[in-house]
């Protein structure tokens, strides 16, 4: 065997993310010239550096090289003892490779992180989870701590310790809800994450229970609405009765008008009907006009075309007419068929020895009807004029 190779220090003690250094003395035992090759192999080669990697040395010479080991700070290299090895291989005669084995002892580190969710909480009670997360290369035991300096909230921690492994995280349930007889409003408190070799992690968080609503601010509004309404309802009241009064009084006189009139059409259907029967046998308007000293009386009659009948009535002294009229006006008047216009006769007569007598004697009819009633009128105008010898 052309070489061979020594470790000093052999044993090593590093601290994730801290380089730790041990020297590899090579000496060559062989005849010729001869190149060697380091490399550091085992689980710590990956974080090993070798410098130089490669010693040239002539027979009987030694040569020296740094072995630099930095453990990664994270969980990927645990803590404890990580064994290694230096191999130098003679460029030469590959078989002749020695190993010359060490170990390196990492030590601990924590590197410790936390969260919670929710941060604040809406109602009358809740639950944070706090998640821890162990970023270190060893096993860590976290407590959950409480901090409420008010005192306002009740708490309920599950589980207050944490095991967590190395690149691993725990859970823990923190239940809050305000105390009994705390103030309104929203309480603001503190949750504590610790672990040894790490420094306590505050998270802030908060509880806001719902307001509660006073009661008279939303009742008094309604207590004035009712009082309007009964106030309102007492003073139309007696309105609405005087209206409901006025109403059936109303609707009373209204059957009793009704009645009436069907009462009146009634009898006036009678009356027409009855005044129709009496133009068929005899309809007449008369006028009678007499002067005084009648001695002599003396009768004239005549008929007319349209069908009227005038009859005159005379003396020596006296002149006396009496005009009787029938038409079809009037009788078609008093039968309701249309309405009555005006039909009028005229006699004239003249008497006397003595003298000159003169008497005229115009009769009018006339008839009109409002709201189903028919009235009949004769009015009669004389006029005499006497003359004596």
């Amino acid at each position: 065997m052309p070489v061979s190779v020594a470790l000093e220090p052999s044993s090593l003690r590093a601290r994730p993310g801290v380089a730790e250094v041990c020297t590899v003395t090579v000496r060559n035992t062989g005849a010729t010239v001869e190149e060697f090759a380091l490399s550091v192999v085992g689980q710590a080669g990956g974080w090993a550096v070798v410098d130089p990697m490669h010693l040239r040395l002539f027979p009987g010479d030694s040569g020296t090289a740094t072995v630099r080991f930095t453990a990664p700070q994270d969980a990927s290299v645990l803590t404890g003892a990580v064994p290694f090895g230096v191999r130098v291989v003679p460029a030469t005669d590959a078989d002749g490779a020695v190993v010359e084995e060490g170990v390196v002892e990492v030590e601990a580190f924590t590197t410790l992180s936390a969260t919670i969710a929710p941060r604040n909480i809406e109602g009358k009670s809740g639950a944070h989870r706090v998640t821890v997360t162990n970023g270190g290369n060893a096993p860590i035991e976290a407590t959950i701590a409480f901090e409420d300096p008010d005192e306002r909230v009740a708490v309920d921690v599950n589980p207050a310790r944490l095991q967590v492994p190395p690149g691993g995280s725990a859970v823990a349930t923190v239940k809050v809800r305000p105390r009994a007889g705390a103030p309104a409003g929203r309480a603001g408190y503190r949750i504590i994450v610790e672990a040894p070799g790490s420094g306590p992690i505050p998270l802030d968080a908060a509880i806001t229970p719902p307001r509660r609503r006073k009661l008279l601010p939303i009742l008094l509004p309604l207590l004035v609405l009712a009082a309007i309404a009964v106030a309102a309802f007492l003073a139309l009241r007696p309105k609405v009765t005087s209206a409901a009064t006025q109403i059936k009084k109303i609707n009373a006189e209204i059957a009793s008008t009704k009645k009436s009139i069907e009462d009146g059409q009634s009898a006036l259907a009678k009356a027409q009907a009855d005044a129709a029967k009496a133009a068929a046998v005899s309809g007449e308007a008369t006028t009678t006009t007499t002067a005084a000293n009648a001695s002599t009386t003396t009768t004239a009659a005549s008929s007319g075309s349209d069908g009227s009948t005038t009859t005159a009535v005379g003396g020596s002294d006296t002149s006396s007419t009496t005009t009787s009229t029938t038409t079809k006006e009037v009788a078609a008047a008093l039968a309701g068929e249309k309405p009555f216009g005006a039909a009028s006769s005229t006699a004239t007569c003249n008497s006397g020895s003595s003298g000159t007598s003169k008497s005229s004697t115009t009769t009018t009819a006339s008839s009109s009807g409002s709201s189903g009633s028919s009235t009949t009128t004769a009015k009669p105008t004389t006029t005499t004029s006497t003359t004596s010898g």
